[in-house]
């Protein structure tokens, strides 16, 4: 894994999602760039996962809920 890719996966997990700042349908660039994060996060921890444990962080919709997930397994 590129140190990018690191840096990007360690960040999901550590961070929340950010709240949005407005009630209109506008699309919120900070919020979209963590989305995009987050989704590439959870992507490298489930291809990295045993398949028994997939389940496990399948179920939960972040980077950071798929961590304390495995971490409250180990």
């Amino acid at each position: 894994m590129r140190s990018f890719d690191k840096e990007k996966l360690w960040m999901a997990i550590v961070t929340d999602r950010p709240a949005s700042g407005s009630d209109d349908k506008k699309s919120d660039p900070v919020i979209e760039a963590w989305d995009t994060m987050n989704e590439a996060a959870l992507t490298i921890i489930r291809t990295l996962v045993e398949p028994v444990h997939f389940n496990t962080v399948t179920s939960v919709d972040s980077a950071k809920e798929a961590c304390n997930a495995l971490t409250v397994m180990f």
